[in-house]
């Protein structure tokens, strides 16, 4: 076994030394392959053959090493480049995704940043928003509560005024209601429309050139004794020229321009009284300031003895005022008498004169007007206030059946007579024996006879 190994390994050599030293390209023939085989081949190589193949060995064995070194740093350059590709691409992949997570986080955070900042504005807004309503909410709180306050207290302050002024007005009425009525009470127009009076400080009145224009404030009802006491009061106080006749010159509303204002008390006596308002305001704010001493009933009685005319005279004066009153009632009567009772308004007015000429139909006699008589005129106070005064005495004819000549009676018809509005206020008729009870009716109203 041995030798056969040995043998072949030797074959295989020799083999290899012949291929060598044949150099490559020489083409071995058959039997020379056999005798390589065999190991009968005389032709051994030489020295230089040997050298030639051991250098040409060793050439192939440098050049394999070669190439293996070569292949070797090629496996370890392609291995380097394969590692330093995978470095790097493991690099720039690890680099790309540091920068993608950064990128990421650098978004999250900003998004976070972001929110939080919108957030923030948002929670700031809202407080802001909350904090501008709270506080229009608390301006407007305030202000209303101003408001409220500042009109309580002006409500306050206006019922205070209020109520002073009433008390003012309640103490100046008071005071200017007390006394006679027929007095007349005369007040200075302070104001700048005056033509002639002036005031300084509260102090006494001076008209210039000694002359007044003074007016009434209606109602008047005075007469001219009470014009002539207006006057010779006020020459006491140096108006000794005065240009308007106070009886006939009435007040307009605003009292301009007059020097002094002519005011019967019982206009303050009076609540009905149209003017009393505008008075009161214009003594309280002083555009009126009163003339003391005013018109007494002295006065006045002291200017009757100085202008009474006679009865007769004063009669004959008021006769174109006075008798047409009558001429009407008796018109009246007629027309009542005539229709058997069923005309006019007579039978209602005066309810005794119809009950009378009631029981003369049923006695059955006749009734005839036969004249008039004034029995009294004046001015007197009624619940429609201050009116004039009549009282008219009528005389009747009263023919029974059968009797020629008539018998005479008479009754007397009184009433206040509201011209104005056509009527007759509180009218009454009394049997001319009644005396006493028509008296009584002049006494309770207050009349004030320009007639006797």
């Amino acid at each position: 076994m041995h030798l056969a190994s040995r043998s072949l390994l030797a074959a295989m050599l020799a083999v290899t030394s012949v291929l060598s030293w044949s150099g490559p390209g020489t083409a071995q023939t058959a039997p020379e392959m056999d005798c390589i085989w065999k190991g009968t081949c005389s032709n051994q190589p030489s020295k230089a053959q040997e050298e030639q193949r051991r250098r040409a060995e060793e050439e192939r064995r440098r050049k394999a090493d070669e190439d293996r070194r070569r292949a070797s740093e090629e496996d370890q350059r392609r291995k380097a480049d394969e590692d330093r590709r995978r470095a790097e691409e493991d690099q720039r992949r690890k680099t790309d995704e540091d920068r993608r997570r950064a990128a990421e986080e650098d978004q999250r955070r900003k998004a976070d940043e972001d929110r939080r900042r919108a957030e923030e504005d948002q929670r700031r807004k809202t407080d802001e928003d909350r904090r501008r309503v709270e506080e229009d909410q608390r301006r407007k709180a305030d202000e209303d509560r101003r408001r409220v306050e500042e009109e309580r207290r002006r409500l306050d302050e206006d019922q205070r005024k209020t109520a002073d002024r009433k008390r003012q007005e309640g103490e100046l009425l008071a005071a200017l209601r007390r006394g006679d009525p027929n007095d007349v009470l005369l007040f200075v127009n302070e104001t700048t429309d005056a033509p002639n009076a002036s005031r300084i400080m509260q102090g006494p009145v001076s008209f210039r050139d000694s002359q007044a224009a003074v007016c009434s404030v209606v109602p008047w009802t005075g007469g001219p004794e009470v014009g002539a006491a207006v006057q010779a009061v006020l020459a006491r106080h140096g108006a000794t020229r005065i240009l308007t006749n106070v009886a006939q010159t009435a007040c307009p509303d605003t009292r301009r321009p007059f020097d002094v204002i002519a005011v019967e008390r019982r206009v303050f006596q009076d609540p009905s009284a149209t003017s009393l308002r505008s008075l009161v305001t214009d003594i309280i704010e002083r555009r009126l300031t009163p003339l003391e001493p005013g018109v007494t009933a002295a006065d006045i009685a002291a200017a009757r003895e100085r202008v009474r005319p006679s009865t007769a005279e004063r009669r004959r004066l008021l006769a174109p005022k006075v008798n047409p009153l009558g001429e009407r009632l008796v018109a009246e009567l007629q027309a009542y008498i005539a229709a058997d009772g069923k005309a006019g308004t007579i039978g209602s007015e005066f309810v005794a004169f119809a009950s009378w000429h009631d029981q003369v139909k049923g006695a059955s006699r006749t009734l005839a007007v036969d004249r008039f008589e004034i029995d009294d005129y004046g001015d007197a106070t009624g619940a429609s206030g201050s009116l004039p005064a009549a009282a008219v005495v009528v005389y009747f004819n009263v023919t029974a059946s059968g009797r020629p000549a008539p018998d005479s009676d008479c009754m007397v018809f009184a009433w206040l007579d509201d011209s104005a509005a056509a009527v007759r206020r509180e009218p009454i008729a009394f049997r001319c024996d009644a005396l006493s009870e028509i008296d009584q009716w002049k006494r309770q109203r207050g009349l004030r006879s320009k007639w006797t």
